[in-house]
Protein backbone atom coordinates (compact mmCIF):
# COMPACT_ATOMS: atom_id res chain seq x y z
CA UNK A 1 0.00 0.00 0.00
CA UNK A 2 1.20 3.49 -0.74
CA UNK A 3 0.01 6.37 1.37
CA UNK A 4 0.92 9.90 2.37
CA UNK A 5 0.90 11.26 5.88
CA UNK A 6 0.26 14.86 6.70
CA UNK A 7 1.50 15.51 10.18
CA UNK A 8 1.36 18.59 12.34
CA UNK A 9 3.93 18.93 15.09
CA UNK A 10 4.36 21.64 17.67
CA UNK A 11 7.97 22.73 17.74
CA UNK A 12 8.78 24.05 21.19
CA UNK A 13 11.17 26.86 21.96
CA UNK A 14 13.15 26.66 18.73
CA UNK A 15 14.47 30.01 17.50
CA UNK A 16 13.07 31.32 14.23
CA UNK A 17 15.29 31.21 11.13
CA UNK A 18 15.20 33.17 7.85
CA UNK A 19 12.22 33.21 5.53
CA UNK A 20 13.51 30.61 3.06
CA UNK A 21 12.63 27.07 4.18
CA UNK A 22 11.76 28.26 7.67
CA UNK A 23 9.33 25.38 8.27
CA UNK A 24 11.90 22.74 7.30
CA UNK A 25 14.63 24.42 9.38
CA UNK A 26 12.34 24.43 12.44
CA UNK A 27 11.50 20.78 11.85
CA UNK A 28 15.17 19.74 11.48
CA UNK A 29 16.10 21.68 14.63
CA UNK A 30 13.32 19.87 16.51
CA UNK A 31 14.61 16.51 15.24
CA UNK A 32 18.10 17.30 16.55
CA UNK A 33 16.70 18.29 19.96
CA UNK A 34 14.70 15.05 20.24
CA UNK A 35 17.69 12.72 19.65
CA UNK A 36 19.48 13.27 22.99
CA UNK A 37 16.33 13.94 25.07
CA UNK A 38 16.12 12.00 28.34
CA UNK A 39 12.35 12.37 28.42
CA UNK A 40 9.82 13.33 25.80
CA UNK A 41 6.07 13.72 25.46
CA UNK A 42 4.60 13.96 21.98
CA UNK A 43 0.95 14.52 21.12
CA UNK A 44 0.03 14.17 17.45
CA UNK A 45 -2.70 13.96 14.89
CA UNK A 46 -1.96 12.44 11.50
CA UNK A 47 -4.03 12.48 8.34
CA UNK A 48 -3.50 9.39 6.21
CA UNK A 49 -4.24 9.72 2.50
CA UNK A 50 -4.69 6.15 1.33
CA UNK A 51 -3.29 5.70 -2.16
CA UNK A 52 -1.57 9.10 -2.09
CA UNK A 53 -3.01 12.49 -3.00
CA UNK A 54 -6.70 12.33 -3.76
CA UNK A 55 -7.09 9.10 -1.79
CA UNK A 56 -9.40 8.44 1.12
CA UNK A 57 -8.52 10.54 4.17
CA UNK A 58 -8.38 8.98 7.63
CA UNK A 59 -7.17 10.36 10.95
CA UNK A 60 -5.02 8.75 13.61
CA UNK A 61 -4.05 10.47 16.86
CA UNK A 62 -2.08 9.59 19.89
CA UNK A 63 0.24 10.46 22.72
CA UNK A 64 3.69 9.07 23.42
CA UNK A 65 5.74 9.34 26.61
CA UNK A 66 9.41 8.38 26.59
CA UNK A 67 11.48 8.48 29.79
CA UNK A 68 15.04 7.63 30.74
CA UNK A 69 15.65 3.92 31.21
CA UNK A 70 13.48 2.87 28.22
CA UNK A 71 10.28 3.61 30.12
CA UNK A 72 7.64 4.18 27.49
CA UNK A 73 3.88 4.56 27.06
CA UNK A 74 2.10 4.97 23.72
CA UNK A 75 -1.63 5.35 23.18
CA UNK A 76 -2.80 5.40 19.57
CA UNK A 77 -6.36 5.62 18.24
CA UNK A 78 -7.92 6.07 14.84
CA UNK A 79 -8.86 4.48 11.55
CA UNK A 80 -6.42 3.10 9.05
CA UNK A 81 -7.47 1.49 5.77
CA UNK A 82 -11.05 1.56 7.04
CA UNK A 83 -10.24 -0.39 10.21
CA UNK A 84 -10.88 1.20 13.61
CA UNK A 85 -7.98 0.56 15.95
CA UNK A 86 -6.63 1.38 19.39
CA UNK A 87 -3.17 0.45 20.52
CA UNK A 88 -1.33 0.65 23.82
CA UNK A 89 2.36 -0.05 24.38
CA UNK A 90 3.76 0.15 27.92
CA UNK A 91 7.32 -0.55 29.06
CA UNK A 92 8.80 -0.28 32.54
CA UNK A 93 12.27 -0.44 30.99
CA UNK A 94 12.61 -4.19 31.48
CA UNK A 95 9.35 -5.69 30.22
CA UNK A 96 6.88 -4.36 27.66
CA UNK A 97 3.40 -5.28 26.58
CA UNK A 98 1.40 -4.30 23.51
CA UNK A 99 -2.39 -4.44 23.53
CA UNK A 100 -4.57 -3.59 20.57
CA UNK A 101 -8.24 -3.42 19.70
CA UNK A 102 -8.85 -3.86 15.98
CA UNK A 103 -12.44 -3.49 14.77
CA UNK A 104 -13.61 -4.07 18.35
CA UNK A 105 -11.61 -7.29 18.85
CA UNK A 106 -8.91 -7.31 21.53
CA UNK A 107 -5.51 -8.62 20.51
CA UNK A 108 -2.16 -9.05 22.16
CA UNK A 109 0.37 -9.00 19.28
CA UNK A 110 3.42 -11.19 19.88
CA UNK A 111 1.82 -12.75 22.98
CA UNK A 112 2.09 -11.36 26.49
CA UNK A 113 4.89 -9.40 28.14
CA UNK A 114 8.32 -9.60 26.55
CA UNK A 115 11.74 -8.07 27.14
CA UNK A 116 12.02 -4.40 26.29
CA UNK A 117 14.45 -3.93 23.38
CA UNK A 118 17.50 -1.83 24.29
CA UNK A 119 16.76 0.49 21.36
CA UNK A 120 13.08 1.08 22.22
CA UNK A 121 13.21 4.78 23.02
CA UNK A 122 15.71 5.83 20.32
CA UNK A 123 13.60 4.07 17.66
CA UNK A 124 10.37 5.45 19.12
CA UNK A 125 11.73 9.01 19.10
CA UNK A 126 12.85 8.66 15.46
CA UNK A 127 9.48 7.26 14.42
CA UNK A 128 7.59 9.97 16.31
CA UNK A 129 9.38 12.72 14.42
CA UNK A 130 8.16 11.29 11.10
CA UNK A 131 5.34 8.84 11.08
CA UNK A 132 3.76 9.58 14.45
CA UNK A 133 0.72 7.49 14.96
CA UNK A 134 0.70 5.59 11.72
CA UNK A 135 3.50 3.30 12.79
CA UNK A 136 1.79 0.87 15.11
CA UNK A 137 3.26 0.23 18.52
CA UNK A 138 4.47 -3.17 17.33
CA UNK A 139 6.92 -1.39 14.95
CA UNK A 140 8.51 0.64 17.74
CA UNK A 141 11.65 -0.77 19.31
CA UNK A 142 12.53 -3.32 16.68
CA UNK A 143 15.21 -2.13 14.35
CA UNK A 144 18.48 -0.38 14.04
CA UNK A 145 19.61 1.73 17.02
CA UNK A 146 20.73 4.25 14.35
CA UNK A 147 17.08 5.02 13.61
CA UNK A 148 17.63 8.77 13.27
CA UNK A 149 20.27 8.18 10.60
CA UNK A 150 18.03 5.83 8.58
CA UNK A 151 14.70 7.66 8.95
CA UNK A 152 15.26 9.96 5.93
CA UNK A 153 15.47 6.94 3.64
CA UNK A 154 12.56 4.94 5.11
CA UNK A 155 10.14 7.81 5.72
CA UNK A 156 11.22 10.93 3.79
CA UNK A 157 9.58 14.19 4.87
CA UNK A 158 8.77 16.96 2.39
CA UNK A 159 6.38 19.84 1.63
CA UNK A 160 7.07 21.62 4.92
CA UNK A 161 4.65 24.41 5.78
CA UNK A 162 4.35 26.70 8.78
CA UNK A 163 1.06 26.56 10.63
CA UNK A 164 -0.18 28.93 13.32
CA UNK A 165 1.86 29.96 16.36
CA UNK A 166 0.34 28.89 19.65
CA UNK A 167 1.16 29.15 23.34
CA UNK A 168 1.36 25.97 25.38
CA UNK A 169 1.69 26.97 28.99
CA UNK A 170 4.39 29.63 29.04
CA UNK A 171 6.06 28.47 25.82
CA UNK A 172 5.43 29.82 22.38
CA UNK A 173 5.17 27.01 19.82
CA UNK A 174 5.09 26.86 16.06
CA UNK A 175 3.06 24.27 14.17
CA UNK A 176 4.98 22.68 11.30
CA UNK A 177 3.02 20.62 8.79
CA UNK A 178 4.72 18.20 6.42
CA UNK A 179 4.11 15.14 4.28
CA UNK A 180 5.72 11.72 4.74
CA UNK A 181 5.51 9.30 1.86
CA UNK A 182 5.61 5.62 2.71
CA UNK A 183 6.46 2.90 0.27
CA UNK A 184 4.63 -0.41 -0.12
CA UNK A 185 6.67 -2.26 2.51
CA UNK A 186 6.20 0.24 5.37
Amino acid sequence: MRCLLTTALFVLAVPAFGQENEAEKLYRAMEKKVQPAKSLKVVWETEVLEGGKGGKSEKVKGVGHLAEGNKTRFEIEGTFTGIAMKSLLVSDGKQMIVKQTVDGKKEEPNGGPRATPASLNINAAAILTRASALQSSSWIGFGDPGAFDAIDKKLPASAFKLGPKERIGERETQVVEFIVEMGPDE
